[in-house]
């Protein structure tokens, strides 16, 4: 346990690959391996969850290589296919509380024996695996870096909006494409919002999951806010209010460095609500994860 280490956060995992799941099964140079995740808190760290790989098999030393970047953590199998060694990469992601399988990842490309992610490092929604004994073209042992997207873009919901003063739930809906580049629009609207109240985008790196007055803060801090936008009557829907953003603009204006091509972004909307039942004077939406294309 400890081979292989990464922090980020107040979550720490630990490979395990000579680790062997049930007696009797196949060996290897290695086990089929596990990972470990702790968590912190306060000054304490507790195990809380133990991965397997879904196919390993043994012999696969799943766990030699790890790497932990918010809520994406990638292990390394590089003897997987029982010892065989093509190698595989597997990627777990987490709602704040557990961690589960997402996808698995091999390379696409010439080359035999080449321990495919026996070293890992990720960074805003991409991957670097090492593979020292892959052949590529050549016929020797001359190694190879692959680079991995692990999303494509796609645009996500998660958390849960707050019950407003008009009796709705604002939740978040997006059109266009998330762009570094594109001319096109990329707006981030939240609809049900209370009627003539102004309400401003929040935007982390982060999901985060705190109670916040009476419902959840879905980005985590440290977050930008933009500037206040009028809410916008639309005619239609539960309060038939609306508040809009076109982060594209907010991207290609360049005064956030973070935001750039591949990173990933949080975003959520809070609003003024001065007749709010929890009584707090606000009102949170939904929040949408994305990452940015080029």
């Amino acid at each position: 346990l400890g081979s292989a280490a990464a922090l980020d956060g107040s979550f720490a995992v630990l490979g395990a690959p000579s680790n062997t799941l049930a007696a009797g099964q196949p060996g290897g140079p290695m086990g089929e391996g596990t990972v470990y995740v702790f968590a912190r808190a306060g000054s304490t760290w507790a195990q809380r969850q133990r991965l397997v790989a879904s196919n390993a098999g043994g012999g696969a030393g799943f766990g030699v290589a790890v790497d932990l970047d918010g809520d994406t953590l990638v292990a390394g199998a590089p003897l997987s296919d029982e010892g065989a060694g093509s190698g595989t990469a597997y990627v777990f992601t987490t709602d704040g509380v557990a961690w589960s399988e997402a996808t698995t990842l091999r390379p696409d490309g010439p080359g035999d024996d080449r321990e495919f992610a026996s070293g890992v490092a990720t960074s805003r929604a991409r991957a670097l695996f090492g593979a020292p004994l892959d052949t590529g073209d050549g016929g020797t042992y001359a190694g190879a870096a692959v680079v991995f997207d692990l999303n494509d873009g796609d645009v996500l919901t998660y958390c849960a909006g707050k019950t407003s003063s008009a009796g709705c739930v604002p939740f978040v809906g997006t059109t266009g494409v998330p762009s570094a580049t594109a001319t096109a629009p990329f707006r981030i609207t939240a609809h049900d919002v209370v009627p003539s109240e102004a309400g401003v985008l929040l935007y982390a790196g982060k999901k985060g999951q705190l109670a916040f007055h009476g419902a959840l803060l879905c980005v985590k801090a440290p977050f930008v806010r933009t500037p206040a936008k009028a809410a916008v009557s639309t005619g239609g829907g539960c309060s038939g209010w609306r508040l809009r953003r076109n982060f594209n603009a907010v991207v290609q204006a360049g005064a956030d460095p973070a935001l750039t091509a591949g990173g990933v972004v949080h975003a959520q909307w809070r609003q003024r609500d001065p007749a709010d039942p929890a009584g707090f004077g606000d009102g949170l939406s939904d929040a949408v994860r994305f990452v940015i294309l080029p």
